[in-house]
């Protein structure tokens, strides 16, 4: 059951809600690509909400 919930979510309806701003991710943080350690730490340490995302410069 668990897989079937899971394929729902990934259906194309949910990515035409993203692509059309209806649903929009929630970023906790940034990081640029050299601080992607610190990045990796914080998602270790769990101390967040939402999305951690690296940004190339």
């Amino acid at each position: 059951m668990e897989i079937c919930r899971f394929r729902a979510w990934r259906s194309p309806e949910k990515y035409s809600s993203f692509a059309t701003g209806q649903l929009v991710p929630i970023v906790a943080h940034e990081f640029p690509l050299a601080k992607a350690a610190e990045a990796h730490r914080l998602m270790e340490a769990a101390g967040y909400i939402g999305k951690i995302v690296l940004t190339v410069d």
